[in-house]
Formats: structure tokens, sequence, C-alpha cells
């Protein structure tokens, strides 16, 4: 019995995923965009210049050995398509770039444009999150050559109630 019921939870479990899987994008698929981008730099080990600051302290980096992972997670974040999202974004493009606006709320991602038509050029993000005791906002980009990223930046500030805000930035450029 505990067999069966087992089986069935692991079947049941691999179908929600698969769909989710297929599930169609409504929008751009960031996440998916973010995972090519982790298996090609993980492979080649590209050497990139990394400047970091935060406040008034700041540093500075090369190295081929990055955590793509972990450099990447604040971009595999901005989700548009997470079911809560659906038909929350409005979508208008031009000649050069699709671009995706939102005012809901529970967005965090209130507006992602794709500059580039058939090959993403550039990825440019506004992330925002606040409540009663902290607000966070971000600005995101990422722009490619030959579809693999050559520079990414991710500034903003975290301001904190009672605290001073906390200014960062980080910029990376392949060498």
């Amino acid at each position: 019995m505990k067999l069966r019921i087992l089986f069935l939870a692991l079947f049941l479990g691999a179908c929600m995923k698969s769909e989710k899987q297929n599930s169609p994008k409504n929008y751009f698929d960031i996440p998916s965009l973010i995972d090519q981008q982790i298996a090609y730099l993980s492979s080649q080990k590209p050497v990139f210049l990394k400047k970091a600051s935060f406040s008034q302290e700041s540093s500075q980096q090369e190295s081929s050995q990055i955590d793509w992972q972990k450099e990447f997670k604040a971009f595999k974040d901005c989700d548009l398509n997470l079911p809560v999202l659906k038909d929350s974004y409005q979508v208008s493009e031009n000649d050069t770039a699709n671009m995706y606006q939102t005012q809901d709320p529970k967005a965090t991602v209130k507006s992602l444009v794709v500059k580039g038509k058939n090959q993403p050029e550039a990825i440019y993000l506004h992330w925002v999150s606040e409540n009663a005791f902290y607000k966070t906002e971000k600005w995101l980009s990422m722009h490619f050559k030959d579809q693999k990223v050559v520079r990414y930046e991710v500034k903003g500030y975290q301001k904190l109630i009672f605290k001073d805000s906390l200014l960062f930035q980080i910029q990376a450029v392949a060498k």
C-alpha cells in the first residue's frame, strides 16, 4: 500500500513538473536565457574583470573561476512567466526591442527591455521589492555578442527603516 502511494506521488510530481516545463511562455523567458549563459560560461571559463562597490567601499577582481549560478541569481530570479503574473505585463515592441511593463504590486520585475529582435543583444530589468521595513530597488543589464554574455551590471540600493540607504553596484566585462 505504501509503495502504491509513493509511486502515485512520484508519478503526479513528474506530471506536474513536465506540465510546468511545457507550459507556454507569455513573456520573454529570462531563466532559460540565463541557464544557457551559465552552461556556456561554466564550460568555457572566460576571464571577466569584475568591479563591485557597496556604499563607500569598492573592489576589483579579474577571474575565470566564477560561480555563475550565484553570480546570475539576481537575473534568474526575474521570471515574468510565473503563474501568479499571468497577464500582468503590457507588451510593446518597436524595430529594435520588446518592452514588458507592469503596475502589478505582486510583480517584483517592473520592466524588462529586450534589445534585438532575433537574438538578444541586451536585456535591461528594473526590479523592486518593498514592505513596511525596507525597500530594495535594482537595475540589471546584460549585454551579448554572438549570443554570449560580454558584460553585465547590477546596481541599486536597499533602504531599511531607521537606517541609511545602502548603495551597491556590480559591473563585469569579459576580457
